[in-house]
């Protein structure tokens, strides 16, 4: 592949493509019950913890976000707090692709 000059798999270029021209986000749950897809990209963030499961979105009391990228050069969710990339969102924010979000609600 590095000898064409092929950055990734076809497969994995043919999915992230699909996903980018559906308009598709995927939500997964920290339980691991794997991913769900949602077809509404920039949704606000209560919204999209809607999307997950009603509980989270009846009782959103704000979101905890970071960007993946951000995440990955920390290494962990405890060190990116530490170097204050983590950052506390409202109701009126639209979660944007690549974002990592943790959900503060109360029911």
């Amino acid at each position: 592949m590095a000898d064409l000059g092929i950055q990734e798999p076809g497969l994995t270029r043919m999915i992230r493509l699909s996903y980018t021209a559906l308009a598709c986000s995927r939500f997964h749950r920290r339980t691991g019950r794997g991913p769900r897809v949602d077809r509404a990209r920039r949704r606000l963030a209560p919204e999209a913890a809607g999307a997950i499961h009603s509980d989270l979105e009846r009782g959103f009391i704000r979101a905890e976000v970071i960007g993946y990228d951000d995440l990955i050069d920390a290494g962990t969710m405890a060190k990116a707090r530490e170097r204050g990339l983590l950052r506390t969102e409202g109701r009126d924010y639209k979660v944007r692709d690549g974002d990592i979000v943790n959900i503060r609600f109360s029911v």
